[in-house]
C-alpha cells in the first residue's frame, strides 16, 4: 500500500509501478540538482561533476550571501521566530494524522517515532536553529547512524551534514536493443558525500531530508 507522509511517499502505486516500466531514450526531466551517470555495460560508466555539481554548490552559496545582507536578515529572522515559537506549556511542533486514512495503531506508532526524532535531534533546543538553516539552504540532511550489529535499536544519532558536501547522483542503465537504439531501462538515485577537507568521496544511501518548495 503506498501512502505520503511528510511530503514523503513510501511505497508505488499500481500506476507507478507501470510507469517504471517505460523505457525512453532520454533521461527524466528533473531540476534538483542531481548529477546525470550513465552506466554503459561493459564500457564502464561516466560521470559529468563539472557543471551541475557547481551550479548546485554555488546555489546554496547565494543563498547564504543573500541572507547576509540585513535586510534579508531581518525578514529571515522575523519568519523563523513567528515559524518556531518555544514555550514550557506547549509543544514546538507536533503532529497531526486525523485526516490519515491509517490504522490507529499505525498511527500511534507513527506517533511515537516522530516524538523520538524529536528527541533525536534536540528539537526543543535547536529547534530555532534547524528551522533558520533548512529556509536558508531550501534543504536539511541528516546522517542516520545505526548500531549495525544491533539494528533493533532503531536510530542512536542524526547527525547533520552540509548540503554543500552532498551531491544528489541519478543512475540511469542504457538498454541496447536489437536495431541498435539504446534505450534507458533501470535509474538509481543516490547521494556521494564530498568532503574538500578531508578529500573523500563516498557513495550513501539517501539520508534523512527535508525540502523547501
Amino acid at each position: 500500500m503506498a501512502f505520503e507522509l511528510f511530503g514523503l511517499k513510501f511505497g508505488k502505486t499500481k500506476q507507478e509501478k507501470e510507469e517504471s516500466k517505460l523505457t525512453s531514450f532520454v533521461p527524466p526531466d528533473t531540476d534538483d540538482g542531481a548529477v546525470i551517470v550513465e552506466t554503459g555495460g561493459f564500457y564502464g560508466q561516466y560521470v559529468d561533476l563539472d557543471g551541475s555539481t557547481r551550479s548546485d554548490y554555488e546555489l546554496i552559496q547565494k543563498y547564504r550571501d543573500m541572507s547576509l545582507h540585513p535586510e534579508c536578515e531581518n525578514a529571515v529572522e522575523e519568519i523563523v521566530n513567528e515559524s518556531i515559537i518555544t514555550s514550557d506549556n506547549t509543544e514546538v511542533v507536533r503532529l497531526n494524522l486525523d485526516n490519515v486514512k491509517m490504522d490507529d495503531e499505525i498511527k500511534t506508532l507513527i506517533t511515537k517515532e516522530f516524538k523520538t526524532v524529536l528527541e533525536l535531534l534536540d528539537f526543543n533546543t535547536k529547534g530555532y536553529e534547524l528551522y533558520r538553516r533548512w529556509y536558508i539552504d531550501s534543504r536539511l540532511y541528516f546522517h542516520i547512524i545505526v548500531n549495525p550489529n544491533n539494528t533493533r535499536k532503531g536510530i542512536m544519532e542524526l547527525r547533520y551534514i552540509d548540503p554543500l558536501n552532498l551531491q544528489k547522483i541519478r543512475e540511469f542503465k542504457k538498454e541496447t536493443r536489437a536495431d541498435g537504439s539504446k534505450l534507458i531501462g533501470d535509474i538509481d538515485e543516490f547521494y556521494i558525500f564530498i568532503s574538500m577537507f578531508f578529500q573523500v568521496v563516498r557513495r550513501i544511501s539517501p539520508p534523512l531530508q527535508m525540502f523547501r518548495d
